[in-house]
């Protein structure tokens, strides 16, 4: 069995505007949670830098 991982949704304040917006739906407001998550992550750990780029693939399914 695997171990347990931690889930630690964060929220970076430059995704703030659309995360709000209603004519969204479920599907949109998921990938914009993900994506404002991922951000926080990044700048948190101090990984934003001049000159760098970060690629996303996702996972698919």
């Amino acid at each position: 069995q695997l171990p347990q991982v931690e889930q630690l949704v964060l929220q970076h304040h430059i995704l703030d505007k659309e995360l709000n917006n209603s004519a969204y739906g479920n599907n949109t407001k998921k990938h914009l949670i993900q994506n404002s998550s991922l951000l926080a992550h990044i700048n948190n750990a101090k990984l934003v830098r001049e000159n760098t780029c970060f690629i996303e693939f996702g996972a698919g399914k």
